[in-house]
């Protein structure tokens, strides 16, 4: 979880708070807390459509 909010991130409420993608589904079961991997995946789908 980012403790940024939408604004600070550049993203819409509805961009923050639509369901996650089956990619970062399954880098947030897979990865550690502090992997660099989990903010790669977040900044590719910050702005998926809602």
């Amino acid at each position: 979880m980012c403790d940024h909010n939408a604004a600070e991130r550049g993203q819409t409420d509805a961009e923050m708070m639509r369901p996650l993608s089956p990619e970062e589904e399954g880098v947030w079961a897979n990865e550690p807390a502090d992997s660099p991997r989990k903010i790669e995946v977040a900044k590719k789908h910050a702005h998926d459509p809602t």
